[in-house]
């Protein structure tokens, strides 16, 4: 029931969302760039469409991403007792979820638009370093300059912890913590304050992650489709 109490839990929410995200992008690399050497040689042989293989790579991740959510929502949710009520145990699970699937599929776009694996993995290091600083965590919405906002809205991050926060700490209007200043306020009015979270943007957040997710699959199929790194 301290601000330093509040922050706390939004550091075990920024660090556990990103840690098993990066550990997805990173080890889904070498399975698409093994993939994409006999990607290149069906195609020369016109077994299947470019689309078709998109798709079956983006399929074949979802029942993995599935039931790796569940476990470690189960594992990181009583770990920190978080207030378990099935609604915000529920919301915490879909955005984790959306998180996994979009560094997932984050990696697989990266893999199919690059001409190898170490190209890949630094623009993506380059990515997340600039969204993990830019997030509104580390620096606080308000303090980045006007001209560096445009790293906070095209950001993943940012709406992972945004909708993360906001589903767990936005309601709680019945618990006041000291500012220290003397000053006793709600966590939720604490969290709108301090960070500019909506309560009531919690749903936009899904469909924005869906946006993003959407964006990696789009890029993910031009890789295939108009580019060709093979070597003869």
């Amino acid at each position: 029931d301290t601000v330093l109490g509040v922050m706390d839990v939004m550091g075990v929410m920024f660090t556990s969302t990103l840690f098993l995200s990066m550990t997805n992008l990173l080890m889904v690399m070498p399975v698409v760039a093994a993939d994409r050497s006999v990607y290149y040689r069906e195609r020369a042989s016109g077994m299947y469409h470019a689309a078709a293989f998109a798709w079956a790579q983006g399929v074949a991740e979802l029942p993995f991403l599935f039931v790796q959510s569940v476990v470690y929502v189960v594992i990181v949710y009583c770990t920190v007792h978080f207030e378990f009520t099935a609604a915000k145990m529920m919301w915490f699970w879909l955005y984790l979820w959306l998180d996994l699937m979009l560094f997932t599929f984050m990696g697989v776009a990266a893999m199919n638009i690059a001409p190898n694996m170490p190209a890949a993995t630094a623009g993506c290091s380059f990515l997340i370093l600039l969204w993990n600083l830019f997030c509104g965590f580390l620096i606080y919405r308000r303090d980045i300059k006007p001209w560096y906002l445009w790293a906070y809205y095209f950001n993943p991050p940012t709406y992972i912890i945004y909708g993360c926060v906001t589903t767990q700490m936005g309601d709680l209007t019945d618990t006041l913590i000291d500012t220290g200043e003397g000053v006793m306020t709600s966590v939720a009015q604490y969290v709108a304050d301090t960070f500019d979270y909506d309560y009531n943007m919690r749903g936009w957040i899904v469909l924005i992650l869906v946006g993003f997710i959407f964006a990696c699959r789009g890029l993910a199929y031009f890789g295939l489709m108009r580019l060709n790194f093979q070597r003869r």
